[in-house]
């Protein structure tokens, strides 16, 4: 089974759907090796580590939640947002600094002209 959902209308979904939807998604690919325990509890994660997960976020349709989806995000609910980050807590996804989804991107899609837009916000969010 493909865990894509790139189709879905994930604020469609109930919350405990879309939750439990997240969970086994997290199980099945997030690496164990970068899950954060009582040893390193505010464990970041950077360079090839970071890119890869980010890269498996956005291929299996769960990269940038706030997003709007014309522009490749999720175009998730401030709701589902809160879930989604739960479950990344719940999960024990290590912190990572992501200046072009948390603030590059949103600024391109506030103030961008559509040619900044089409040209940047795919290299973002492909690391």
């Amino acid at each position: 089974m493909h865990d894509n959902v790139f189709a879905t209308n994930l604020n469609s979904l109930s919350d405990d759907t879309f939750r439990m939807q997240f969970r086994s998604f997290l199980e099945a690919h997030y690496p164990r090796h970068l899950r954060q325990d009582y040893r390193r509890p505010f464990l970041r994660i950077r360079g090839k580590d970071a890119a890869a997960w980010l890269r498996k976020l956005l291929q299996h349709g769960w990269r940038a939640p706030a997003w709007p989806r014309e522009y490749g995000g999720m175009g998730l609910s401030f709701r589902k947002q809160i879930i989604y980050h739960e479950e990344l807590e719940r999960a024990r996804v290590a912190r990572i600094v992501e200046v072009g989804e948390m603030m590059l991107g949103p600024t391109l899609i506030q103030f961008g002209s559509e040619d900044q837009k089409r040209e940047y916000l795919p290299k973002i969010l492909n690391c």
